[in-house]
């Protein structure tokens, strides 16, 4: 059985912060076989984050196949659910510009240590 690759990418601060550089690398994910899956949060209507990524990464030729945007409280953010998500839908590799000490790169590291963590500064 072929077991599909699976790529986890952050939106704010990361795709949103390089949309030159992840509509390149979407291409060359697609291209070696790898599923895209956008992966964020917000404290607004999700329904409408999802739209405006949707849009973004129409405008910018930022490819994928899933865009899962998580609600949280505004403050209570780090409620860490990037490590359950990625173990939960087997990311095997994450692209997160959160490197900080209880941040979602040490989450994910914690409750999906399989997942390579790749920090996007």
């Amino acid at each position: 059985m072929i077991q599909i690759k699976k790529v986890g990418i952050d939106f704010s601060r990361t795709i949103n912060e390089y949309p030159k550089t992840f509509s390149l690398l979407t291409q060359i994910f697609k291209k070696i076989g790898y599923e895209i899956y956008i992966i964020g949060g917000c404290s607004e209507v999700v329904e409408h984050k999802i739209e405006l990524v949707k849009t973004f990464c129409k405008e910018h030729n930022i490819l994928y196949d899933v865009i899962d945007i998580h609600h949280h409280d505004v403050h209570s953010h780090r409620d860490k659910y990037k490590g359950k998500y990625c173990k939960a839908n087997n990311i095997d590799v994450m692209l997160d510009d959160d490197d900080k000490p209880k941040g979602y790169l040490e989450d994910i590291e914690r409750h999906s240590p399989d997942t390579i963590r790749i920090v996007v500064k």
